[in-house]
């Protein structure tokens, strides 16, 4: 098991994000269990809904997009408040990151689980706390 984040997933997304690391980490998410925050599929979403602003996504690549994500094995990790603040709030502090990248890192530390990223603030972060990275270029 690992925890996936949101900059990983769209890397499968789009040719010029595409590396080994990144298909070594998708060819692992369709073979074994993974996790994201309860953050994800609405980052995820809104990723997406920039891509088609921006011009990366067409109509037709949405469907083809989320279907791959969907047919995935990623169990959503649902918090409550009251463990975000006294969990994620700190972590978000303590490393100077978003509590957004804080709800991937809390959740890796909590799993003792390796984390799949490509967001350089969260990966410095991850290396502080002692998370292993898979899927680095």
């Amino acid at each position: 098991m690992f925890v996936l984040d949101c900059s990983m997933t769209m890397a499968w997304a789009f040719r010029d994000e595409t590396t080994p690391g990144t298909l070594s980490v998708l060819e692992l998410a369709a073979q074994e269990a993974c996790v994201a925050p309860s953050v994800w599929p609405l980052e995820v979403c809104n990723a997406v809904i920039n891509a088609q602003r921006r011009g990366r996504f067409t109509s037709d690549d949405v469907p083809l997009f989320l279907d791959l994500v969907v047919g995935l094995r990623v169990s959503v990790d649902d918090l409550t408040l009251h463990y975000t603040v006294e969990n994620v709030l700190p972590l978000a502090v303590h490393h100077a990151i978003s509590s957004y990248d804080a709800a991937y890192l809390e959740l890796a530390l909590r799993k003792r689980a390796p984390l799949a990223t490509l967001d350089a603030s969260l990966a410095r972060a991850a290396r502080d706390a002692g998370v292993a990275l898979i899927g680095e270029a």
